[in-house]
């Protein structure tokens, strides 16, 4: 299944953060919206092709941002604690 919302999440996240990171963010974003898809079951048609088109990515991708935000803080607590 192709998801169309990815290549804009994808230019967003290259667009906001240096190419590097955007990368890594949405590479963090991918496992999140596969495994949430797998999870929706017992959806109609239309209302899976709701989910997974416009809402799952989006919420995989605040996740994937929580993520990249924490290993951030993580990393900047062990160089000024060194």
């Amino acid at each position: 299944m192709k998801v169309k919302q990815q290549s804009a999440i994808k230019k967003f996240l290259l667009r906001e953060f240096e190419e590097q990171a955007g990368m890594t963010i949405f590479e963090k974003q991918e496992p999140y919206l596969w495994d949430y898809i797998e999870q929706t079951k017992g959806k109609s048609s239309s209302q899976f092709k709701m989910l997974a088109q416009t809402i799952l990515p989006r919420i995989a991708l605040y996740y994937a941002l929580l993520d990249f935000e924490t290993e951030k803080k993580l990393c900047f607590r062990l160089c000024v604690n060194t």
